[in-house]
């Protein structure tokens, strides 16, 4: 359950009094999101998501040159602005604004194309690309812990910038 706060809501961002600062391509990246088989569930499975990421029209998949030396930056809205930081060596700063901590991870990308995040304690967040415009990107994830716990499938739009 350590993380369950990362992952409880879709990731868009809504901040109530607040003009949009969004690009016009996230905003039709966040207006078009399809967010088929999103949930937390104890019974939902790699199956699970992968039956959703097809509802929602198959993927694209990440390449090393998307995630080296860039960052994206997304939102929970419960819990604020993100950003992951890549690095070409595989790891990666987790940064989460609202509470100003970072967290080190490392990430690989699989033989499917999908990126997958790893916590030092084995929980694992994989992420299907499923839609890209410019530097925009739309992604349906799956997150899990390593006891098989806190499992969840959410899908949110990451905005790419170079470091």
């Amino acid at each position: 359950m350590k993380y369950t706060a990362i992952l409880t809501t879709a990731a868009l961002l809504t901040l109530s009094g607040c003009q949009s600062t969004k690009s016009p391509e996230e905003e039709a990246m966040l207006s078009n999101l399809c967010m088929t088989g999103d949930s937390a569930d104890q019974m939902i499975s790699m199956e699970t998501f992968n039956e959703a990421v097809m509802q929602c029209g198959g993927y694209e998949i990440f390449t090393e040159d998307m995630l080296s030396d860039k960052k994206f930056s997304f939102s929970f809205s419960d819990s604020g602005a993100r950003e992951l930081t890549f690095s070409s060596d595989g790891s990666v700063k987790y940064y989460k604004a609202k509470k100003g901590t970072t967290e080190a991870l490392k990430w690989v990308i699989t033989d499917k194309g999908n990126l997958v995040l790893t916590w030092d304690d084995g929980y694992k967040w994989e992420w299907v690309l499923m839609s890209e415009k410019s530097n925009v990107m739309a992604i349906k994830t799956f997150a899990w812990a390593a006891d098989g716990s806190d499992k969840e499938i959410i899908t949110l739009v990451a905005v790419s910038s170079a470091i």
